[in-house]
């Protein structure tokens, strides 16, 4: 190959990889590919099976072994190294950001540091044991120059509506939510309460059905209120008595009416009739019990073959419907019991068609109204309908196959129990729950089994010890350590500090993963005690005192020999030394403050102050 051709070639590859950085605003990592070396040594990154000279245009590298690309946080992982030739080294640079900025991510990465641009994390701002419950899900942030983003796709827990869904993020569907009255329709009996229901408000009944009676409420549940209500009075002492709500009388005794306003019993009691004032009246015909007590014309004189028409039933109904008067004969020179009458009796349905009670109406007997049969689920509201001589409440619905509608349909007090509303995820905790995307049915709630602590890649397996779940296992969070099967910031943690098992004793706390004294505490003696004499430790111990702001021992201590020195002069000079808290010589005889051997000593020789003349020495204490 000549010269020309490799020279062109090399100015064209040139050209162009200045052309790639001038027109890029971010860096294109260099590829350093292996290939065939011309006669120039440089290296095509090309087709090595292709012959260089067939592309004029391709850029030359020198030849460094296979590609390599820049590291994420833009610091090269190594630069393009030099051709056999001598070539020039060439580096990438780190990555800019828009507006051509540099940024390099600390080292270690700071919080909210990241790299490289465009990484992907789980992300979730909401408390760490909502995530992945009821509707709560974690969301996604990107990283962009240099930083995370926001956390977007993310729900966080809010308060509990009635819809069907754990908005809370508590486990629990609609829970403790107060709704307020309502009125009910079908068979409720006054004001109700409104209640959530599969993701629905309902109006449930709070009251039975029991007969209309004056207090402003519909008892009857017709949707009208003191209709037909129970006003009847009587005020005498005899004649009248009330049994299961009905009065029972005696001969022309009866009760009258109040009527009833707003709720409430008004006026005197009108119409009602109470025993003769002048007792029991002989005759007219037909004779009445006048004075109420069951019998009539009692005590009135009559002849042995006198025979009267009689009647005991209720003033005005005799002779009304099926009530008639019947006779009586004289027996012992009185009226004997009244035989035949017919008095006014119950309506019953055994006699329909006809008056019994007397009162000009032969059609009484009240069928049709609602009922409650005493059934469970929707057998439980009825009609009244005539069974024999009296009326029994017919459901309404007889029992048919159970369907997953938050109803008992087949009257067993159970609801929906042929469905599995614990693990289905199409009817989960109710039939009109269904989970959505990720979720699974857990026990009756959507759970998000991919970050659920409480149910961690599958239902019921809980996270323990401060974990988290992330992606389906259980893990302990940045900054904490696995021991002994809980999870703990080595940092702090007193029990494990710095490493599991390190426990911090003698009153040290964990700081900084290192056993310390708390506070301004200091170590002395093996425990944390606050710092005395000079920021030091406590003087312990016979014979030590603080002075000067440090601990010293009196004992043998030369400058506080005995006691602290006043004035800082020392208390044992010379060559004495500090013995038993006096100053005092190790060896030899003390002689002022110096310590001498009277044996040797030609200045002390055989005492203190004894010199020996000039030119003798002293030996075994004796000049010569």
């Amino acid at each position: 190959m000549n010269t020309w051709s490799v020279m062109s070639r090399w100015i064209a590859g040139l050209a162009l990889l200045g052309l790639m950085v001038a027109c890029s605003d971010h860096y294109f990592p260099i590829l350093v590919d292996a290939g065939t070396k011309d006669d120039a040594g440089l290296t095509s990154v090309n087709d090595p099976a292709k012959d260089p000279g067939d592309d004029p245009a391709a850029p030359l590298q020198a030849d460094s072994g296979p590609p390599r690309l820049a590291s994420p946080t833009g610091t090269p992982d190594a630069a393009v190294e030099s051709g056999t030739d001598g070539g020039t080294e060439v580096a990438t640079a780190p990555a800019p950001v828009d507006g051509g900025e540099v940024v390099e991510p600390s080292d270690p990465p700071m919080e909210g540091e990241c790299s490289p641009d465009g990484a992907t994390d789980e992300c979730y701002e909401g408390p760490a044991d909502t995530a992945g419950v009821g509707m709560c899900q974690v969301g996604t942030q990107t990283c962009q120059g240099g930083t995370w983003g926001g956390c977007e796709g993310q729900v966080v827990a809010r308060d509990e509506t009635c819809d069907g869904t754990d908005e809370d993020c508590d486990g629990m569907v609609d829970e403790q939510l107060t709704l307020g009255s309502c009125m009910p329709e079908d068979g409720g009996c006054g004001t109700g309460r409104l209640v959530c229901a599969a993701g629905m408000e309902v109006c449930e009944p709070t009251n039975d059905q029991v007969p209309e009676a004056c207090n402003g409420e519909d008892d009857d549940c017709d949707g009208e209120v003191d209709e037909e209500a129970d006003t009847s009075c009587y005020s005498g002492e005899t004649g009248c008595e009330q049994v299961n709500g009905e009065w029972q009388c005696e001969g022309i005794c009866q009760p009258g009416e109040r009527s009833c306003d707003n709720g409430q019993l008004t006026g005197l009691c009108v119409g009602q009739v109470g025993p003769s004032l002048l007792g029991e009246r002989c005759g007219p015909s037909p004779a009445v019990d006048d004075d109420c007590d069951g019998t009539v014309d009692e005590g009135c004189p009559c002849s042995p073959n006198d025979m009267q028409a009689c009647y005991t039933g209720p003033e005005g109904t005799e002779g009304v419907g099926t009530c008639k008067s019947g006779t009586q004969a004289c027996l012992l020179g009185t009226f004997a019991t009244c035989n035949d009458q017919v008095v006014p009796a119950p309506e019953t349905c055994a006699n329909r068609g006809e008056d019994n009670d007397c009162d000009g109406d032969a059609n009484e007997v009240r069928e049709g109204g609602v009922c409650l049969t005493g059934r469970p689920g929707l057998c439980a509201f009825g009609t009244q309908q005539c069974r024999g001589d009296g009326t029994e409440c017919v459901p309404n619905n007889q029992p048919r196959s159970e369907a997953c509608n938050v109803l008992d349909d087949d009257c067993d007090g159970r609801t929906d129990e042929t469905f599995n509303l614990l693990s289905n995820r199409n009817t989960c905790g109710s039939c009109f729950i269904r989970c959505f995307g990720s979720q699974d049915c857990c026990n009756g709630v959507c759970s998000n089994t991919n970050n659920d602590p409480r149910n961690c890649g599958q239902c019921g397996r809980r996270c323990s010890g401060g974990e988290v779940c992330s992606r389906g296992a259980c893990a302990c969070p940045s900054g904490s350590t696995r021991c002994g099967g809980a999870c703990v910031d080595t940092n702090t943690a007193n029990n494990n500090c710095g490493d599991c098992g390190n426990v911090c004793r003698d009153g040290r706390v964990c700081r900084g993963g290192d056993c310390v004294c708390p506070g301004s505490q200091i170590l002395c003696g093996g425990q944390c005690v606050a710092p005395v004499c000079g920021g030091g430790c406590a003087c312990m111990g016979a014979g030590m005192e603080c002075c000067g702001g440090d601990c010293v021992d009196t004992r043998s201590d030369k400058t506080h020999c005995g006691g602290c020195s006043q004035g800082g002069s020392p208390a044992c000079t010379g060559d004495l030394s500090c013995i038993d808290s006096r100053c005092d010589c190790n060896s030899g005889t003390r002689c002022g403050d110096q310590c001498v051997n009277p044996n040797t000593d030609p200045e002390h020789c055989g005492g203190c102050d004894k010199p020996c003349p000039e030119g003798q020495t002293c030996q075994n204490g004796v000049c010569g």
